[in-house]
């Protein structure tokens, strides 16, 4: 049961990052007239980094399905969580410079982000809960 939830978080990780990266493209054309580009690739690399970073990490924990242990569950769960929130510090961070209508685009937008995470990280109820 262990190595499926691993397997699980990985496999829907690696659509998250594809995503993601789409998702943080299509947003530059709303926060990058907002904001101007260094604002933007601030928030845009680490976002694009981090889970390129957590989805090579994960590949390399599943190479070795002898390694399955709740403790990488929980690393694996918390990295999605933590990765999770960069890209929802996109409405604090650029709301303020954006249009009502924009605001609240990105409001449903970050609340649909938000129902697909919390999907992937129910495999891991503690980490589910901090979520």
């Amino acid at each position: 049961m262990l190595r499926r939830s691993i397997a699980l978080v990985t496999e829907q990780s690696r659509m998250g990052m594809l995503t993601v990266w789409l998702v943080t493209a299509a947003l530059a054309g709303m926060f990058v007239p907002a904001v101007g580009w260094p604002r933007y690739l601030a928030w845009a690399v680490p976002v694009a980094a981090g889970f390129a970073l957590r989805q090579f990490w994960f590949e390399r924990l599943m190479r070795d399905p002898e390694r399955a242990s709740r403790l990488q569950l929980t690393l694996i769960t918390s990295a999605s969580a933590f990765t999770g929130w960069l890209v929802m510090l996109c409405l604090p961070v650029f709301g303020p410079d954006l249009q009502e209508q924009q605001v609240v685009f990105l409001s449903g937008l970050m609340v649909a982000w938000v129902a697909a995470a919390v999907s992937v990280l129910g495999v891991q109820p503690r980490v589910y809960g901090v979520y």
